[in-house]
């Protein structure tokens, strides 16, 4: 027996519909303007000529970019930072959240707090910077990853992970 939808859920549901539909479109067009902008003549676009589709299709910006040598070593460098810092963070992330589930950890308390304090009040662009230039790191690949090293928010849901999935006893005797 099929269930009678009303004239109410109907009308919300075409709302909905319609307003997801703008959104898509607010949210998307730009990244499809970038696309056709990409391979259309430059000067057509500057004259707005280029608005949905391609005008005088051209290569010749790819082109261009794939000729520079730095388009490569940039490439390589954005995968080594992703690589190394997501090592290092996932790393800093189990190092700091296991002994925080241990129930039995000598000011967990205190811990707790502290981090959750950094959490909502981070000092900000320039005092970071300070920090990074106090140390030294200025100019290093590791300014990129130290002063974040702890997302206490994913350090949190690891924690919670921790002290729900394994049994106390089982590390404790």
């Amino acid at each position: 027996m099929k269930k009678r939808i009303g004239f109410s859920e109907r009308t919300s549901d075409i709302i909905l519909v319609v307003i997801t539909a703008v959104v898509l479109l607010i949210v998307a067009y730009p990244l499809y303007y970038v696309l056709i902008a990409s391979v259309s003549d430059p000067y057509d676009v500057y004259a707005g000529k280029t608005f949905l589709f391609p005008s005088g299709f051209t290569l010749d910006g790819y082109m261009a970019v794939f000729q520079d040598p730095n388009i490569l070593s940039g490439f390589f460098n954005s995968v080594k930072y992703t690589v190394i810092g997501t090592i290092f963070s996932v790393t800093m992330l189990y190092i700091t959240a296991y002994p925080m589930a241990q129930r039995d950890l000598p000011g967990r308390k205190f811990l707790s707090i502290f981090f959750l304090i950094t959490m909502y009040f981070g000092g900000g662009l320039v005092p970071t910077y300070l920090v990074v230039k106090s140390t030294g790191l200025v100019g290093s690949m590791w300014s990129l990853f130290l002063p974040g090293g702890v997302a206490v928010g994913n350090m949190i849901i690891v924690r919670n992970y921790f002290q729900n999935s394994i049994p106390y006893d089982s590390i404790f005797p």
